[in-house]
């Protein structure tokens, strides 16, 4: 299992700090972060370098790669 580091993150404006971003140290697991991270939440994968992006609900998390990073 992947070792898990979460920022302490707020959005511009100071709310919204529900949507990252965070970090995990390996690709992050459906429902990692469950009940923090919001739908459109991201998150950095900073052993891989990719990104992913919250697709399920704040409840039960689904983390789906951005874009075409190889």
């Amino acid at each position: 299992m992947a070792t898990i580091e979460v920022t302490n993150s707020v959005a511009p404006g100071g709310t919204r700090a529900g949507l990252g971003p965070f970090a995990s140290a390996g690709v992050p697991s459906s429902g990692y972060l469950n009940g923090i991270a919001e739908k459109g939440a991201s998150v950095v994968d900073t052993t891989n370098g990719k990104h992913y992006t919250n697709t399920g609900t704040k409840a039960a998390t689904v983390w789906t790669v951005t874009g075409t990073q190889v």
